[in-house]
C-alpha cells in the first residue's frame, strides 16, 4: 500500500485528515508526529547536529499551518549498537528548541535503524484546518518554492542547499494567519499535492495563476523552474486560503496570492488541471 492508501484506510476510523490532531477545552491544543529516517531523508553532506535540528523544524511546521504556538517536543531515538555520535544529534534537537522557546521534554531511546520519530504539541485559539476554504478566497503561499528540488536535480549549491539544510517553518506565520485564513497545510509533499488536498477536502476548485518561484530556480532550470516549485517536498512553506477582506494580512505573512478559490473541484493552472504529484511515501 502506498502512503495515501494507508492514510485512506486509517481515516475510515474516523481520523481526520489534518496537519496535526487536536481537542478543545479553553484553547485548541494540536498534537503532531513526524519521522527522519536517516537512511532515506537525511542526504549525505548533512551532520547530525543538523539532522537533529531538522526533525524538530518539521514537526513545528505541522503546528504552525494549524496556526499554534508550539510548546513541548519528544522524540523516540533509534539507534543502533554501533553508533557512537548520539550526542551531537541531541544537541541538534536541543538547539533548534531552545531557538523556537520550545520545551525538549526527552523521550524514548530504542535499538533499530537509525531515526528520530518527533512529537510535538502546540495550543492556538483558533485552529487552521484543511477543509475550510471558501468560494471566493485568495489562495496564497509563504515564501519562495523549488529550491530544495534543485537542490537534489540540478546544484548543491548554498543558495539551495540553505533551503534543505535550514527550513524555517512559519510558526509566527501561522499564529498571525490562525486569526484570518479559513485553510491551511504545510508543504511537506509538495504544493500540487497540497493545493489537491486542500481542494479535496474542502470541496472547492482552485484557480493557479503563478508560484512564488525563487530567482535562483529561474535561472537554474529555466523551463523546468515551475515544474520544480509545483513539486518540490519538504519546503516547510504554508499554503492558505484567505478572505479578500483580509488581503493586507498577505503581505506581513511574508506570502504571495498565487489564485483564487472558486465553486467546483479540481486545482488548475491555465486551464489545465494539476494533478496531485510531490512525494509519495511507498509509491
Amino acid at each position: 500500500m502506498k502512503e495515501t492508501d494507508i492514510i485512506n484506510y486509517i481515516k475510515k476510523f474516523g481520523i481526520e485528515d489534518e496537519d496535526a490532531a487536536y481537542i478543545k477545552n479553553d484553547e485548541y491544543l494540536c498534537f503532531t508526529t513526524d519521522g527522519l529516517i536517516f537512511s532515506t531523508d537525511v542526504p549525505k553532506e548533512m551532520n547530525l547536529k543538523t539532522a537533529g535540528r531538522k526533525s524538530v523544524l518539521m514537526n513545528l511546521s505541522d503546528l504552525a499551518a494549524m496556526g499554534c504556538k508550539p510548546l513541548l517536543f519528544l522524540c523516540s531515538l533509534n539507534l543502533s549498537r554501533d553508533f557512537s555520535d548520539v550526542k551531537e544529534v541531541i544537541d541538534g534537537i536541543h538547539s533548534a528548541c531552545k531557538e523556537y522557546d520550545v520545551k525538549y521534554a526527552g523521550g524514548d531511546v530504542n535499538e533499530g535503524k537509525l531515526s528520530i520519530v518527533g512529537f510535538a504539541v502546540g495550543k492556538s485559539k483558533r485552529i487552521l484546518r484543511r477543509n475550510a476554504a471558501k468560494e471566493d478566497d485568495l489562495v496564497c503561499i509563504t515564501g519562495d518554492l523549488g529550491r530544495v528540488y534543485c537542490y537534489f536535480k540540478e546544484a548543491k549549491i548554498d543558495i539551495f542547499k540553505e533551503k534543505v539544510f535550514n527550513p524555517l517553518p512559519r510558526i509566527k506565520e501561522g499564529q498571525i494567519l490562525s486569526e484570518y485564513a479559513n485553510a491551511c497545510i504545510d508543504i511537506s509533499d509538495g504544493a500540487s499535492k497540497e493545493l489537491n488536498l486542500i481542494s479535496e477536502l474542502s470541496n472547492v476548485r482552485i484557480e493557479i495563476e503563478t508560484l512564488p518561484i525563487h530567482p535562483s530556480v529561474l535561472k537554474t532550470s529555466k523551463e523546468k523552474a515551475f515544474d520544480y516549485a509545483l513539486n518540490s517536498g519538504e519546503e516547510f512553506e504554508l499554503i492558505f486560503t484567505i478572505p479578500k477582506k483580509y488581503k493586507n494580512i498577505v503581505e506581513k505573512v511574508n506570502a504571495t496570492v498565487v489564485g483564487r478559490v472558486k465553486s467546483g473541484e479540481g486545482v488548475f493552472y491555465k486551464g489545465k488541471k494539476i494533478e496531485k504529484r510531490g512525494w509519495e511515501h511507498l509509491g
